[in-house]
Parts: C-alpha cells; structure tokens; sequence
C-alpha cells in the first residue's frame, strides 16, 4: 500500500513540475492555445448554427400549419 502512496505521490509531483515551470509559460500558453480555439470555433460555428435555427423554425412553422392547427384544432 506504500509503494501505491509512493508512485501517486511522485506522479503527481512530474505532473505538477511539468504544469508550473518557473515561469509560467506551460500555463499561460494553454491559456492562450484555448482562447484561440474558442474563437475560431465561433467564427466557424456561428454561421452554421444560424442555417441550422432558421431550418428549424421553418420546419416548426410548418409542422405547426399542417399538424396541430390543420388536424387536431381546424378551424372550419
């Protein structure tokens, strides 16, 4: 059980070294290297969401007409 507590502890001492250099830049890249992706992601995702949306409620619009107020609540 010793020898368990001896490697997680060493393990998460190189874990720990490798995440905090002396100066911070693993930290500090990462950082960067996801708010970077962030917004390209958002660059490219937008757009296709907005396409996506507007399917959707025409597809809604529709079902809406011919279903619910055509076939279950007709006004005639």
């Amino acid at each position: 059980m010793k020898v368990f507590f001896l490697w997680r502890q060493v393990i998460l001492t190189k874990a720990w070294a490798l995440c905090h250099d002396r100066k911070g830049e693993f930290g500090v890249g990462s950082i960067l290297s996801i708010a970077v992706a962030l917004i390209v992601s958002a660059f490219v995702l937008v757009p296709g969401m907005r396409t996506l949306a507007d399917t959707i409620i025409k597809g809604m619009g529709t079902w809406w007409a011919n279903t619910i107020s055509g076939n279950i609540f007709p006004t005639t």
